[in-house]
Parts: C-alpha cells; sequence; structure tokens
C-alpha cells in the first residue's frame, strides 16, 4: 500500500497531465517565404510562384502566392489545398501575413473551417477566401509570405 505522501502526488500527477493535455490546443506549423517579385497569373497559381507546404495535426497544406484578378481587382491570391490525413475530421485555421523587403507588414488575412464538423477524415478542401486587397503600388512591394496553419481534432 502506498503512503499518502505518494497518493496525494499521484493524484496530483494525473490532475496535472490530464489538464495539460486538455490545455494543450490546436497543432501549429509556420512557414515563411521570400522572393524577388510576386508573380502574376490568370488562372492559379502560375510555375515557380513562391509555395510551401505545411503539415499540423496530420492536416497538409500546399499553398502557393501570386498575383491574380478577382471580380476586376488584382489582389494578392493565396492557393490553399488542404488535406485531412488524420483518422478522424479536422478543423482548420490558417492565416497569411505579406512584408515588405525591409519587413514592414503590408497586409494579412486568414480563413478557418467553419461549421461544427470539420474538414471529414480523408477529405480535401481548398481554403479559396485567402486573398489579400491591397493597393497596386503596395502588391509591388511584398518580398515575403508567412503563414501558420493551425488543425485540431476540436474546434479552434
Amino acid at each position: 500500500m502506498r503512503s499518502l505522501p505518494c497518493r496525494i502526488v499521484a493524484a496530483f500527477a494525473a490532475v496535472w497531465l490530464a489538464s495539460a493535455t486538455a490545455f494543450a490546443g490546436p497543432a501549429s506549423e509556420a512557414a515563411s517565404v521570400g522572393f524577388e517579385a510576386l508573380p502574376a497569373s490568370e488562372f492559379g497559381p502560375p510555375e515557380g510562384a513562391p509555395a510551401f507546404q505545411l503539415e499540423a495535426a496530420s492536416v497538409r497544406l500546399e499553398t502557393s502566392f501570386y498575383r491574380g484578378e478577382f471580380f476586376g481587382r488584382e489582389k494578392l491570391m493565396v492557393s490553399a489545398q488542404l488535406f485531412n490525413e488524420a483518422d478522424g475530421a479536422r478543423h482548420v485555421s490558417m492565416h497569411v501575413a505579406v512584408f515588405d523587403a525591409a519587413g514592414e507588414l503590408i497586409g494579412a488575412s486568414s480563413q478557418s473551417s467553419f461549421g461544427d464538423d470539420g474538414i471529414p477524415a480523408g477529405e480535401q478542401t481548398q481554403l479559396a477566401s485567402l486573398m489579400i486587397t491591397l493597393p497596386p503600388a503596395q502588391l509591388d512591394r511584398v518580398r515575403r509570405v508567412s503563414a501558420v496553419l493551425y488543425a485540431s481534432a476540436d474546434p479552434i
């Protein structure tokens, strides 16, 4: 039989572990890419567009960045394909920020999965609303894109 102090320590450890797990929050990964000029395209990302891949909680994000037109206005377009490679549904949130050569923030955007169900296991989806509207002179200044992906089995 364990002594009272050992039982108290064991009980405290169990409570601490449960609370640390409960408040761990969603998994995340961030990346950043620099470039000389943001390429333009009429339909989807052009060959050689700045790109990277992120993965969090078995959700893989393949993303690239380019200048494109949307309803007659040029914008910074974020092509974001999500692949849920987990055994269960995942909720996601992606945040993008763009900077000039000096590191000054020029713009930002974010998009999250919606609803209570998340993205079903084994499915893919596109975050199609990740566009950053900037004046044309500001689009010319964009030299770095940074992004972070959050993913979780629980709503974010």
